[in-house]
């Protein structure tokens, strides 16, 4: 089996082996640690009852520093084992990110593969083609439906510039007969005479009604 199949596989176990073997050292660290506290409290009881027994149980006290020594050496060999693991587990945890990067890499070209089956250059090209073609057929139609019915297009240029001349001439025809008369000069009439004259009636019919009444 090639090295591919171990991303795509079928088998699950192998799927999840990554994530099962970093689960796995974590819990190892965590038991190393609580390993770790407790043989460190016995080394402090071992000082302890070789502190209380030095001076009047020689053997006790030496029996106590045993083990005490033999502890120390026990933890010093539980911290290589312990920075083992965690290089171990630096080592997974960087694994398993290059799996899961590369898984979705792998199912991110399949994707693109699987979206552009079957579609070359050409086939857009004739895509587009048919764009063009039903976008031209759908202007054409448009301008059908546009159309006026049972009006023609084409008209005579000569009938119709015959038609604007007789139009033209009936609107100069139309002005000539409507246009102003010249104003008619009367002779100028002396108001100022007519008012003189007036004036002297009036003495004149007033004089005469005074010698009447004398």
């Amino acid at each position: 089996m090639s090295w591919w199949s171990y991303f795509t596989g079928k088998s699950s176990s192998k799927r999840d082996l990554p994530k099962n073997a970093i689960l796995n050292t974590k819990e190892m660290i965590a038991t190393l640690d609580k390993k770790e506290n407790h043989w460190r409290k016995q080394v402090l009881e071992q000082d302890n009852i070789a502190k209380l027994n030095a001076a009047s149980n020689k053997s006790a006290a030496m029996q106590a520093l045993r083990r005490k020594k033999l502890l120390e050496s026990e933890i010093n060999k539980l911290m290589g084992i312990r920075m083992n693991l965690e290089q171990t587990l630096f080592t997974l945890e960087n694994a398993n990110i290059n799996y899961e990067v590369t898984k979705a890499m792998k199912q991110g070209t399949d994707a693109m593969k699987q979206i552009s089956k079957g579609m070359t250059p050409d086939k857009v090209d004739s895509i587009m083609d048919d764009i063009r073609e039903q976008i031209d057929h759908h202007n054409e139609v448009g301008e059908l439906i546009a159309r006026p019915i049972g009006i023609s297009e084409t008209f005579d240029e000569n009938e119709l510039n015959e038609e604007l001349e007789r139009i033209q001439q009936e609107e100069l025809d139309e002005k000539m007969l409507n246009a102003e008369k010249p104003p008619i000069q009367l002779p100028s009439f002396n108001t100022n005479k007519y008012k003189y004259n007036q004036i002297d009636d009036e003495d004149e019919i007033k004089a005469l009604q005074e010698e009447m009444a004398i």
